[in-house]
């Protein structure tokens, strides 16, 4: 996955043949894998609200949820942490997203969350490896949500680069969901 000034986002789209789509309960498949490995940072980056418009990461997982019987949708994602000014978010902190719930014409962009995975200089060129309770993470971001009520509608794997005007450059190796039962261990991050 390269960027050069602008978001690259690649998605599975039920409407192209040969593309599944899939949905599932959080609360059935929880537990979430993946490698990947940032080249090129965007520094300055701070997907945090109220951070100005420095929202960015040069890798992102984003899930898009539904609650059943409702309309709204909301998001949750894992993000790699650019250098900036101020010290890297800890591994597992979760900040709500600096475009969540703003109005743009004639909408409101959805309620979305993003937990840091990693990141700094020291990690780069480095395969990175997250293993986590999908589950546990959505309590933490949305804890008056019935977790039993959400569905997950669809994953984005993304760089966001298009506020700072930034390249970046990262590799993405493997995504596995799998049921909950196959966590033997409490939410970590890396190896």
């Amino acid at each position: 996955m390269e960027t050069r000034s602008a978001a690259n986002v690649a998605t599975t789209d039920h409407r192209e043949a040969g593309h599944p789509c899939y949905r599932f309960k959080p609360v059935e498949f929880a537990h979430v894998q993946a490698k990947f490995k940032v080249v090129k940072a965007n520094p300055g980056a701070d997907p945090a609200k109220g951070a100005g418009n420095l929202n960015g990461s040069a890798f992102q997982i984003w899930f898009m949820l539904r609650e059943f019987n409702a309309k709204a949708v909301r998001m949750f994602g894992y993000y790699w942490a650019d250098e900036r000014p101020q010290a890297l978010p800890p591994v597992g902190s979760i900040v709500e997203a600096g475009w969540s719930r703003r109005n743009v014409l004639v909408f409101t962009l959805p309620e979305a969350y993003q937990m840091a995975i990693g990141g700094g200089r020291e990690q780069l060129n480095q395969w990175q490896s997250i293993d986590r309770n999908l589950a546990e993470d959505l309590a933490k971001a949305f804890p008056k949500i019935d977790l039993k009520n959400l569905e997950v509608v669809g994953i984005t794997i993304q760089a966001d680069t298009d506020s700072l005007k930034a390249d970046s450059e990262a590799w993405f190796r493997q995504l596995s969901i799998r049921p909950a039962a196959t966590l033997t261990t409490p939410s970590s991050l890396g190896r």
